[in-house]
């Protein structure tokens, strides 16, 4: 009772867990036929409150109750799911034998019909929970043996029982189901905690697996994140940045033109504009080839990458026309700055073939002022002074 009381409490914290609620039932009617009635735990006897028949009747009623709350714990503890439609039917059998035991009036005839319907509540119990334990060990269910262990020496207690009263009956011989059901209430007690042990492990190292495929999972994502973010990196560089000069391209040189432009009108501060073009880049194209041009827009655009601030804005605005934004620059220093860019392209040397050319450039240079009203009438600008750059010999810089 003790026992139970405990595995009524984990039935309480987890419903879910029925071998523990029909450990508990079994606890209670083996309790009542070991005891007879409570009468070896209470100093009065419960016996003398009814007839000896009807007392007799509750003790032998509690052996049913014995087989089908047995058999129900073997399914719940062996964790056999699919005997629902079993299950009624030995609980209905079970209680058919105690109502038939309990409306007989005579005690001869109780006596009578007792000693073969409890042999045979009894040898079929027995007989099902044995052949499909056999079964369960063949399947290596993994809590048959623990169960076996309590469960055959409180059988061959049983049935030993069973041969010698009920069916020889001898009177004198001991009752050895006495001595058997307890040990079988024990032996199940222990299985069942080491059940709970066996499934606490198996959670912990259920919650440990987990936990692994957590962090391989979070590693996978924190990997595919960096991915990710590289290629969202590539695609911005690629989205800005002109393949063969690796300058901005007109795009992102525009949307930082607007920046600059606006920021200048805001705070009151100098912006200077230069447009440059290569000189004749046709003519170097047909007579150098075109590999030869992409390494003029190279050089040329590292020439004047290398010659500015970082703070300074270059992109290529077309085939072989290029733009430069000085932010805070005043319009007094923008020729010279035009003029160190024009020497430097000048000075640049390029082979093809083994034939050596030199190319140049012009230019178009100009500020911000505050009559313009967006950022394309300083280009506008910068493109007729350097329109005049070209019709007025080339490899010059024109101010506009």
């Amino acid at each position: 009772l003790f026992i139970s009381l405990y595995y009524l409490f984990m039935w309480f914290k987890r419903p879910s867990d029925r071998s523990a609620l029909y450990y508990v039932m079994l606890c209670f009617f083996v309790s009542v036929y070991q005891t007879n009635l409570f009468n070896t735990l209470f100093p009065f006897d419960l016996s003398s409150l009814m007839s000896y028949l009807t007392y007799q009747k509750i003790i032998f009623a509690s052996m049913c109750g014995v087989a089908f709350s047995g058999i129900l714990f073997f399914h719940a503890f062996t964790e056999q799911r699919d005997r629902r439609n079993i299950e009624i039917g030995i609980v209905a059998i079970c209680c058919v034998s105690a109502l038939v035991l309990t409306a007989i009036p005579s005690y001869e005839l109780f006596l009578f019909v007792r000693r073969y319907v409890v042999s045979l509540v009894g040898i079929g119990a027995a007989g099902y929970v044995l052949v499909w334990s056999a079964v369960l060990v063949a399947r290596r269910n993994p809590h048959i043996r623990s169960y076996l262990a309590g469960l055959v020496p409180f059988m061959l207690c049983v049935l030993s029982d069973v041969f010698f009263h009920n069916i020889l009956n001898f009177s004198n011989a001991i009752y050895l189901s006495f001595l058997g059901m307890p040990a079988f209430m024990v032996a199940i007690a222990f299985a069942m905690g080491s059940k709970h042990v066996e499934l606490y492990r198996e959670v912990a190292r259920l919650n440990a697996g987990l936990e692994q495929k957590v962090f391989d999972r979070t590693r996978e994502l924190v990997e595919a994140n960096r991915t990710i973010e590289e290629a969202n990196r590539r695609l911005r560089v690629m989205s800005q940045i002109d393949h063969l000069t690796q300058i901005f391209n007109r795009r992102c040189f525009m949307e930082n033109l607007d920046v600059e432009f606006e920021r200048a009108r805001r705070y009151g501060n100098d912006l200077s504009f230069i447009m440059f073009d290569i000189d004749h880049f046709k003519w170097v194209n047909d007579t150098y080839g075109h590999p030869a041009g992409d390494a003029v827009l190279r050089d040329v655009a590292s020439c004047v990458r290398s010659s500015l601030r970082k703070s300074d804005i270059v992109g290529r605005y077309g085939g072989e026309e290029f733009c430069v934004v000085l932010p805070q620059t005043h319009p007094d220093t923008i020729a010279g700055i035009a003029e160190k860019l024009r020497r430097g392209i000048e000075l640049l040397r390029f082979e093809s073939d083994g034939r050596a050319f030199s190319v140049t450039a012009s230019f178009g240079v100009t500020e911000l002022r505050g009559e313009d009203p967006a950022p394309s009438a300083v280009i506008e600008r910068a493109d007729k002074a350097l329109y005049l750059a070209k019709h007025g010999g080339r490899n010059r810089i024109e101010s506009a």
